[in-house]
């Protein structure tokens, strides 16, 4: 059960950044600009989508149904920080940065790359990114928003030894079990 009461969404596929013995090194940086963190939500989200449908896109009946949901304790500072920079000197923004501004720029490239037409959702929690995360997937899941969830939590290393970190499951609803 969940702290809301709700039994727990089903974890149909998991994964993690880094993976498991992985060097410690960069991930590419592609469309993005100045920041590491929509490579991060990617890379975290496509690995955990791998698993489950092999290659992009989803299955299109799966991903029609399929929500993205980013839970993120200080989501991309790089380049908020980059644009309030340029906003301060008056200098012109870069429009990529200003479409990477908004917390949901990597959901939407990787929605497009998969299938993904559920709802598109980004938390900023309180407390742990994870649970809050999950409290929410539950929700859609209840209230059949979405039959599947792709929750990734993400947050950049905030220290120079500290490492970018970011979880990615894909929920489902939790099995029924049967009356006694």
């Amino acid at each position: 059960m969940t702290d809301h009461g709700r039994p727990r969404p089903a974890v149909l596929a998991e994964a993690r950044w880094p993976p498991p013995g992985a060097p410690r090194g960069g991930l590419e940086q592609g469309r993005f600009l100045h920041s590491r963190f929509p490579p991060l939500v990617v890379a975290v989200a496509e690995a955990c989508l791998r698993q489950r449908h092999r290659e992009a896109p989803a299955p299109a009946a799966v991903g029609e149904r399929t929500a993205v949901l980013l839970s993120s304790l200080r989501a991309d500072e790089p380049t908020a920080a980059a644009v309030a920079e340029a906003v301060r000197q008056r200098a012109q923004v870069a429009k990529p940065l200003l479409f990477q501004s908004a917390p949901t720029a990597a959901l939407g490239e990787l929605a497009a790359r998969w299938g993904l037409a559920g709802p598109m959702l980004s938390i900023t929690p309180l407390g742990d990114r994870l649970r809050e995360g999950l409290a929410l997937a539950g929700r859609l899941l209840a209230l059949e928003e979405a039959d599947e969830v792709l929750l990734i939590c993400a947050d950049l290393a905030t220290g120079p030894e500290r490492t970018d970190t970011a979880h990615a499951l894909l929920l489902g609803r939790p099995p029924i079990s049967p009356n006694p």
